[in-house]
C-alpha cells in the first residue's frame, strides 16, 4: 500500500519533495526572463565553436567577463593600466585623472542593470560584484579607446609589434570579447577632448582597417556612416558589422539585384545550387572583381554587350567583392557569421557571401580559377587550404535570408540552358586534358584529311 500513491501520480511526502518544487520553479522563472531578454554578448554555441575553437577565443588580451580568468591573458592586464592611464593623460589639463576616473565608474554603475541584461545571468551572477564590473568595464573601455587612439597617432606609440597589433586588432572583433557599446560611448564622452572624430568613425576607421577581409577600401563606406548614432551599435564587432553593404549594381547590362530574400523558396533554390566555378567557367560564364569602393559585397550576374540580343548564345560574368585570405580571414568571417546566426534582426550578409563561396568552390581547382580571375588573392598557402576554409566555414550554419537569390538563380537558369550545358560538356570531354586536346585536334586533322581525299577522288573522276 505503500506505493499506491507514486502509482497514481500523487506526492507522498510534500517536506522531503518541496525543495526540489522551489528549484524547478526558479528554473522556470528564469527561463522567462532569457525568453522576455537576449543577452547580446554570450558564449558562442558549441555547434560552431567545436568547428574552429581558435577562431573565438582571444590570443593576447581579454575584453569583458567571459574570457577574464584564462591564464594565458593575464600578461595584458599590466597594458590595460597603462593604457587607461594614457587615456586619461589625453584630455583637457583643467581636469585631473582623479576626476576622469570617478565619473567614467559613476557613469558605469548608473548602467550596471543595463550591462548585466547584456550578459548570461548564470556568468555574472557567479564570478562578478557591481564593484568588480564596473572597474573591467572601465580597464576594458579604456583600453579600446587608447589602442585606437595610438594607431590613429602613430603605431610606434603603442609599444607594440606588428604582431601584437594584429592580434589585439582582430581579438577586440571576437564575439566573445565585447563589452556593450554604451559603455565605450559613456568612457569616451568623459575622456576625450577634443571631440575630432565620432566614436562610430574611430572603431571602423581604426579596427576595421586591420581586419577588412575585402580589397576594397573602407575610407568611403567609414565616411558615409560618420553621422550614424553610436547607440544604435551592441559592441565593437556590430559596429564593424555595419559597415558593410549588398547594393545593386546601376551599370549592369541585366540588373540582377542583391536584395534579401524573404521567400523560404528563394533559399530552397539556391541551396540546390550545384554548379562549381570550374563547371560555370566550361559553359561560358566569366569572373571578374568589382572595381574599388563600387559596390561593397555585391553580386551580380551580368550579360555580354557584344551579343546581348542573342540571348541564347551571350555569356554571363559573374561579379563579386575581391576576397583575400590572410590568416585572420577564417576568423573574422566566423565571427560575423556567428554573430548574424546569434542575432535574427542583423542583416545576413557574411552568412549569405560565405554560403555563395562555399556553393562555388568544391576543390582546388576552382580556387586556382577565382585567383586567377582576381576575385581572390591568396595570402594564405596552397589553393588547397583555401577551398578547406571555404567549404568548413560554412558547416552547421542556417540560412534564413539569402542575399544572393537573384543572382544564383541566373547563373543556375543560364547553365540548365540548352547551348551553355552542351558546351560544357564538349570542354569536359574533349578538353579536360592536354593529351585529349591533342587526341581531338588529331581525329579533326585526321576526319578532314578524309574529306579532302574523298573530294579529290570525286572531282578526278
Amino acid at each position: 500500500m505503500a506505493n499506491v500513491d507514486l502509482e497514481y501520480g500523487r506526492v507522498p511526502n510534500e517536506e522531503v519533495d518541496e525543495p526540489a518544487f522551489q528549484t524547478l520553479l526558479r528554473r522556470v522563472k528564469s527561463g522567462k526572463k532569457s525568453v522576455e531578454k537576449r543577452p547580446s554578448i554570450c558564449t558562442v554555441p558549441s555547434v560552431l565553436r567545436n568547428l574552429s575553437q581558435k577562431s573565438f577565443t582571444p590570443r593576447v588580451v581579454s575584453i569583458g567577463p567571459l574570457h577574464k580568468e584564462s591564464k594565458n591573458l593575464q600578461e595584458s592586464e599590466g597594458l590595460k593600466d597603462s593604457y587607461l592611464h594614457d587615456l586619461l593623460s589625453r584630455s583637457h589639463p583643467s581636469r585631473t585623472l582623479e576626476e576622469q576616473l570617478k565619473e567614467c565608474l559613476e557613469a558605469v554603475n548608473h548602467m550596471m542593470k543595463d550591462i548585466r541584461s547584456c550578459y548570461d545571468d548564470v556568468v555574472m551572477n557567479k564570478k562578478y560584484k557591481d564593484t568588480d564590473l564596473a572597474n573591467m568595464m572601465v580597464l576594458d573601455g579604456g583600453f579600446i579607446l587608447e589602442f585606437c587612439y595610438k594607431l590613429q597617432d602613430n603605431k610606434e606609440a603603442t609599444m607594440l609589434s606588428k604582431i601584437q597589433i594584429s592580434c589585439i586588432a582582430i581579438d577586440l572583433m571576437l564575439l566573445e570579447n565585447q563589452i556593450p557599446f554604451f559603455v565605450l560611448e559613456a568612457i569616451f564622452n568623459r575622456t576625450t577632448h577634443p571631440k575630432n572624430i565620432s566614436l562610430t568613425c574611430l572603431v571602423r576607421k581604426i579596427l576595421g582597417s586591420y581586419i577588412h577581409p575585402f580589397s576594397f577600401s573602407l575610407e568611403k563606406e567609414v565616411s558615409d556612416d560618420d553621422s550614424v548614432d553610436s547607440s544604435q551599435h551592441v559592441h565593437v564587432l556590430d559596429c564593424v558589422h555595419k559597415i558593410y553593404k549588398i547594393k545593386p549594381s546601376s551599370e549592369t547590362v541585366v540588373n540582377i539585384k542583391c536584395q534579401t530574400s524573404e521567400k523560404d523558396g528563394d533559399c530552397e533554390t539556391s541551396l540546390n545550387y550545384n554548379h562549381s566555378v570550374v563547371e560555370l567557367d566550361r559553359s561560358g560564364v566569366n569572373f571578374k572583381p568589382h572595381k574599388q569602393n563600387e559596390m561593397s559585397m555585391a553580386m551580380n550576374v551580368i550579360k555580354s554587350r557584344s551579343c546581348y540580343h542573342l540571348s541564347p548564345w551571350s555569356k554571363r560574368t559573374l561579379v563579386m567583392p575581391t576576397l583575400v585570405i590572410q590568416e585572420f580571414t577564417e576568423v573574422i568571417l566566423r565571427n560575423f557569421i556567428a554573430y548574424e546566426q546569434f542575432s535574427p534582426k542583423v542583416n545576413y550578409y557574411f552568412t549569405s557571401y560565405a554560403s555563395a563561396m562555399d556553393m562555388l568552390i568544391d576543390c582546388e581547382a576552382d580556387v586556382g580559377k577565382l585567383v586567377e580571375s582576381k576575385v581572390i588573392v591568396n595570402n594564405l598557402g596552397s589553393n588547397k587550404e583555401v577551398a578547406r576554409v571555404i567549404n568548413g566555414i560554412c558547416v552547421n550554419i542556417e540560412i534564413e535570408r539569402f542575399c544572393y537569390s537573384e543572382a544564383i538563380k541566373e547563373l543556375d537558369k543560364y547553365y540548365n540552358s540548352y547551348w551553355p550545358k552542351h558546351f560544357a560538356y564538349f570542354k569536359r570531354t574533349y578538353f579536360n586534358n592536354p593529351w585529349s586536346v591533342i587526341a581531338f585536334f588529331a581525329g579533326f586533322i585526321v576526319f578532314g584529311l578524309a574529306v579532302l581525299q574523298a573530294v579529290l577522288r570525286i572531282i578526278d573522276r
